[in-house]
């Protein structure tokens, strides 16, 4: 999602049904110039549906910004999210306001899925692996390669049967 201007990001606002935890995580534009994460939090399994609020560091802003959740032993349902953010207006500032964040609905029908997982054989065991270190002798070599020839010429390469 995006701002025309930049924006100050203070929180955002969850309205939603966990049923374990989950993996917040939050990413701006700015400062730089690429995506980065600005906040990453373990969110608790809500008790039935409820709104969940997470407070973003003073240095969230920009004009873009992604937000994700994630886990491999929870669902997730969302049934809204806004948020709190300041726009910039060049000399000027608006307040701060809360701002919608586009989520698709999830469907009423919509369930888990069983996988067929063959379990762990009892007799499974760890092994300890034996990593010899590299020499300090070691350098490298320059392997003999033909060029590669013009593009659209076709060349026959001998197959080892």
């Amino acid at each position: 999602m995006g701002f025309e201007r930049t924006a100050l990001f203070r929180k955002i606002e969850f309205d939603c049904e966990f049923s374990g935890s989950i993996v917040f995580t939050f990413a701006t534009e700015r400062p730089g110039e690429s995506m980065t994460v600005r906040k990453q939090q373990l969110l608790a399994a809500t008790n039935g549906r409820d709104t969940v609020t997470v407070g973003l560091p003073g240095h969230a802003r920009g004009h873009l910004y992604r937000v994700s959740l994630g886990g491999t032993a929870a669902v997730a349902r969302i049934f809204g999210a806004r948020i709190y953010a300041k726009v910039m207006d060049g000399g000027s500032r608006t307040g701060w306001q809360w701002y919608p964040i586009p989520v698709e609905p999830t469907s009423l029908g919509w369930q888990t899925i069983p996988l067929k997982i063959v379990p762990t054989a009892p007799e499974f065991t760890t092994i300890a692996l034996k990593i010899v270190p590299t020499p300090p002798e070691f350098s490298t070599l320059r392997l003999p390669m033909r060029e590669s020839p013009p593009v659209g010429v076709w060349i026959d390469l001998p197959l080892d049967e």
